[in-house]
């Protein structure tokens, strides 16, 4: 490893134990390490599959989140539903908040 690039020397590191996988797998999702550096490392494909299953979970989470949101603004829109058609029927401006 003494014969290895600085760089390569680093790369090495941030792969080396399991933990360390881990972490820079984590990272990788935010653009701190770049996913094709792990090529050549010891725990390269516990990378990959963690990089995957994170970007997966990642966007099941933020579909959730948006469903969430839609459906709690439906309730709140069907609750006021009829009070805004009654107070247009009796000719006043609603007032909605």
């Amino acid at each position: 490893m003494e014969n290895l690039p600085l760089e390569a020397r680093k790369l090495v590191e941030q792969f080396s134990t399991f933990q360390d996988a881990l972490l820079s797998s984590y990272l990788t999702t935010f653009d701190k390490i770049d996913a094709r550096a792990t090529k050549g490392t010891t725990w390269a494909w516990v990378a990959i599959i963690l990089i995957c299953i994170f970007n997966f979970l990642l966007i099941v989470i933020m579909l959730n989140l948006i469903i969430t949101v839609m459906g709690d603004l439906f309730k709140k829109i069907k609750a006021q539903q009829e009070f805004v058609f009654l107070k247009n029927r009796a000719g006043e401006s609603p007032k909605v908040s």
